[in-house]
């Protein structure tokens, strides 16, 4: 009960704020930054959605590489870091690219990669092999790679310079929302499966299952991320 409590009153609040921002003429929220600038608004919901939609597999994959395949916290960890390390290896690329090419395109071939990687990770099972789980994070790093930075700059090339404090802080805000969602959707699915029981090997095949479950719903997240991707218009700044 408190949590519909709790999620009600977020709504009366955040409908109450969006009245508010609208009747003001120096609003904190600019709220016609959504409403005339096709890029700055899908470009803001494609962050959302990807990070809901890959935040929660660093916290399943830590899980299940200790708690399933048996590896120390320094051995999951190693393997963890491929994500990461390929993030970073191509987001300068890509970066560079987001100046020649439409970010629509580079940020909906890397969700496009991102799907790839989540599909992989939804057939895992107590026998995956570990370089199955290494290419997967490699995929997902890629993708989110490739995605991240071109997506960034539409959203920030797509407001005038007295607006572009505005527009750095929604994108973080986008991001902890995104990161909030995946991590509540993967425990709401964990406890549906689960029913609050602890993770022992006894019990190892049916947390497989809720993570199986959890990369599934990862992987349609990402597809309506590249829907959003692709809806952006040419670029208009406000």
């Amino acid at each position: 009960p408190y949590a519909y409590i709790v999620c009600g009153g977020g709504i009366v609040l955040f409908i109450l704020f969006v009245h508010f921002e609208l009747k003001f003429s120096n609003p904190v929220l600019p709220l016609l930054l959504f409403q005339n600038n096709k890029s700055f608004l899908f470009s803001n919901i494609a962050a959302v959605i990807n990070y809901a939609s890959t935040y929660a597999i660093s916290f399943i994959l830590s899980l299940y590489l200790q708690y399933v395949k048996g590896l120390s916290p320094r051995e999951a960890g190693i393997i963890m870091v491929t994500q990461p390390i390929m993030m970073v290896l191509v987001s300068g690329l890509a970066g560079k690219l987001s100046d020649t090419y439409p970010a629509r395109t580079l940020a909906s071939l890397g969700l496009s990669i991102i799907i790839i990687g989540l599909v992989m990770l939804s057939f895992i099972s107590i026998d995956s092999h570990i370089f199955y789980i290494i290419v997967s994070l490699f995929l997902v790093g890629l993708g989110f790679g490739f995605f991240s930075t071109p997506n960034t700059n539409a959203i920030m090339s797509s407001v005038e310079k007295q607006h572009l404090g505005l527009a750095s802080a929604m994108a973080g805000t986008m991001r902890i929302m995104g990161q909030m969602f995946s991590m509540a959707m993967a425990a709401m699915i964990i406890n549906m499966v689960m029913n609050n029981a602890v993770i022992t090997s006894e019990n190892s095949g049916l947390f497989v299952t809720c993570a199986r479950y959890i990369f599934i719903v990862c992987s349609l997240l990402s597809l309506l991320a590249i829907f959003a991707s692709m809806q952006r218009g040419r670029l208009s700044k406000i």
